[in-house]
């Protein structure tokens, strides 16, 4: 199994904000907007430096943070959390409420990931999959493209970075 083993510096947040953030994730209706999308394994994508990185790129999702705006193309995106395979009735999260450095433990297996990015543009930051307790991550190399998650392991965490 690839994992990539990643360390987080958890970001200053309040507990509102956090659940905030957790409670539009969980309301949401699932949707199956990622049913459309190519289906892969994550374990098949040899794991590479941020492909969602455009060439050159530098900026992060929360650039506005430090007076710049994000880079043209990056929103809307949203992660397709999936409790079932091949991106079919997932939860929506906007990634522009996402903190980044912070693993967010959700109450839920995924199955199958996505982020869905009309522009296709890809994102400044890399967005990661874990294992609860924040410990074993896997990226999630591309957008527009769903990624089934190894059914034997249990993956809730979601964290930006």
């Amino acid at each position: 199994m690839r994992t990539t083993l990643a360390l987080f510096t958890l970001a200053a947040i309040s507990q509102t904000a956090y659940a905030a953030i957790k409670s539009a994730i969980t309301s949401a209706p699932p949707t199956d907007i990622g049913k459309s999308l190519p289906v892969v394994s994550i374990h098949s994508v040899t794991p590479v430096a941020n492909k969602t990185l455009s060439s050159g790129r530098s900026s992060r999702i929360h650039a506005a943070l430090f007076g710049q705006a994000p880079p043209a193309g990056t929103f809307p995106a949203t992660l397709l959390m999936c409790t079932t395979s091949d991106c079919i009735s997932c939860f929506p999260a906007d990634l522009s409420t996402f903190p980044t450095n912070m693993c967010l433990a959700e109450s839920f297996s995924m199955q199958s990931v996505a982020i869905s990015q009309p522009s296709d543009e890809g994102l400044p930051d890399a967005l990661f999959i874990g294992q609860p307790g924040c410990t074993a991550f896997q990226q999630i190399p591309a957008v527009n493209q769903c990624f089934n998650l190894d059914p034997t392991v249990q993956n809730t965490d979601v964290a930006l970075n």
